[in-house]
């Protein structure tokens, strides 16, 4: 039996953790969660005398120095001692994705395998300067049952939206007119996905979205393009909709607790688009599961899909955009249901851990040597 340990700056475990940490626990594990505001220093002595860690991906400078102690002493291991927990991706409320090496730009799915125990993070931002991987190299376990479970995951998701691939076939029509739209779903400017963890963001601070809503706006100077701001972002409303340009808008979005409630206008506001673009939001997933063109920029998983020569350099003073066939965008989005569980679906769960811990079939590297 071994120590796992999980660290946070903060003291709720509730959410999302829970389901692992019960299941450590179930099996006789030691299981201890720790939290509060420590130096790099003053942590790492945590992770050092614990088997296993789990650390929630985050912004705030507590996060980030858990995640500096945390890969130090991973490095010095040799790796297998780590994972990264995060609320949400796909579908994004009330569930959860683990990874050995990070969220979005630093997960496996877009780090090269061979550099993943690499201990090489920015010290000033947190940022992973871990060897990148392309054309969907990381996710080469993914085979065609899982594609599969895609499939039938997206039949039962367009009905607990309560709609029909009808309707789904309705709007795409829609959207393959030429007068249709380019459709931009925003992000929150404090978001840990557009800022430490992506690898690369030129757009950083409160001004964040401003920058990408004028620069989205150059881009495409001769398309008419619907902004949504970010359900939590709304306080922004009124500053991002005074940056419109001609027939351009903004629109604002609606969170409740529950996915079957927010998404439905999501998925027609996208299917209706003739193009998506944005930037490490789960709505990039969203539309290439609903069979739309899809631009990504920065660095992430639609990103990591592409080939080399379209990629952002780290510090880009532009946003860049991996340009990958719409088969290696749909391939990373399996790959990233496939790691996508309810918090409390215990049996998904357990599954998802006996295969991460090398007991199945592996998908990617194992979190922790058998």
């Amino acid at each position: 039996m071994g120590y796992v340990l999980f660290a946070a700056w903060y003291k709720d475990k509730a959410t999302p953790a829970m389901a692992i940490y019960n299941w450590f626990k179930e099996r006789g594990h030691t299981v201890n969660y720790v939290w509060g505001k420590k130096t790099v220093e003053e942590w790492e002595p945590y992770f050092r005398a614990c088997d296993h860690a789990f650390i929630y991906n985050g912004s705030r400078k507590e996060a980030l120095d858990i995640r500096q102690a945390a890969e130090k002493v991973k490095f010095e291991r040799g790796g297998s001692c780590l994972s990264y927990y995060e609320g949400g991706i796909l579908p994004a409320r009330a569930h959860q994705f683990i990874d050995p090496c990070g969220v979005l730009g630093d997960s496996s799915f877009c780090v090269d395998h061979e550099s993943i125990n690499d201990y090489a993070l920015c010290p000033e931002t947190g940022r992973s300067l871990k060897a990148r991987a392309y054309k969907g190299s990381a996710i080469d376990w993914v085979t065609k049952k899982h594609m599969k479970d895609l499939a039938e995951w997206k039949k039962w998701y367009i009905e607990q939206l309560k709609l029909t691939p009808k309707q789904i076939s309705q709007w795409q029509r829609e959207g393959d007119k030429k007068d249709s739209y380019i459709f931009v779903p925003m992000q929150c400017w404090w978001d840990a996905n557009l800022n430490p963890h992506n690898g690369w963001s030129p757009w950083t601070g409160k001004d964040a979205m401003h920058k990408m809503v004028q620069w989205i706006q150059d881009e495409y100077p001769n398309d008419r393009i619907i902004f949504r701001c970010h359900p939590a972002n709304e306080p922004m409303f009124d500053e991002y909709r005074a940056l419109m340009r001609g027939d351009n808008q903004i629109q604002s979005g609606e969170w409740t607790s529950k996915f079957q409630q927010t998404e439905p206008p999501l998925i027609e506001l996208m299917c209706k688009a003739k193009k998506v673009v944005g930037m490490n939001s789960t709505c990039l997933l969203q539309s290439v599961l609903m069979e739309r063109p899809t631009r990504a920029l920065g660095w992430g998983y639609i990103q990591a899909a592409g080939p080399k020569e379209s990629e952002t350099p780290f510090c880009a003073d532009q946003p860049g955009s991996g340009e990958a066939t719409h088969a290696q965008q749909l391939k990373m989005v399996a790959a990233v249901r496939h790691r996508t569980f309810r918090w409390n679906d215990k049996e998904k769960c357990n599954y998802q851990l006996e295969e991460m811990h090398g007991t199945g079939t592996p998908c990617g590297p194992t979190f922790w040597k058998p």
